[in-house]
């Protein structure tokens, strides 16, 4: 059976949400914010279908460029999954559900301010395609 984009995105944000728990705030990169997580897996997603797209304008932490070579296996192995996502099951509306259903989920000092910015791109991104 074909999975579906929440599944697979749903399986990343697992991938993504379940190491950073396991690590505690003292083993996390300097900066990190819980927004990061699922920052993470729509700018990843956005890039993959629009390249304009610039992860470090909206991840506040060492997630675009990691330094820690545990983060670096972690971020390949989220991408992998991501790359799972068939084009014919991609909408910049399911990415804008994502969004809003993490937005609701998340505390207001669990998001950045790089946070907000990214539903303005995702809603940036959803005119420029509608008008094609």
């Amino acid at each position: 059976m074909k999975e579906t984009f929440q599944n697979i995105t749903w399986r990343a944000l697992c991938e993504l949400g379940d190491y950073f728990s396991r690590l505690g705030g003292a083993g996390r990169p300097m900066g990190f914010i819980e927004s990061d997580i699922p920052a993470y897996i729509v700018c990843k997603v956005l890039l993959r279908f629009d390249d304009s797209v610039d992860l470090e304008t909206y991840i506040s932490s060492d997630l675009s460029y990691p330094q820690r070579e545990d983060i670096s296996i972690l971020t390949a192995k989220v991408d992998n999954i991501l790359l799972e996502i068939p084009y014919e099951d991609f909408s910049f509306s399911y990415i804008k559900e994502f969004w809003n259903y993490y937005d609701k989920k998340l505390k207001a000092i669990d998001k950045s301010k790089e946070w907000k910015k990214l539903e303005e791109e995702i809603d940036n991104l959803i005119t420029k395609n509608s008008k094609l």
